[in-house]
């Protein structure tokens, strides 16, 4: 019996642990578009400059 308790301990934590992971990723990375398409590092700098300029 504790055995069983202490797996479904750990089965709980961890399932916490990936509910979080993957709610964090949700909201701080995917369905965001981004910046630029190129992976030219210029043209991410470029970007980021007309974006902070039409943002403040």
């Amino acid at each position: 019996m504790k055995r069983f308790i202490k797996y479904a301990i750990t089965t709980f934590v961890l399932t916490i642990v990936w509910i979080v992971l993957v709610l964090n990723g949700l909201l701080n990375g995917w369905w965001h578009n981004p910046i630029t398409t190129s992976k030219d590092s210029e043209s991410f700098i470029t970007a980021v400059k007309e974006i902070t300029k039409k943002n403040l």
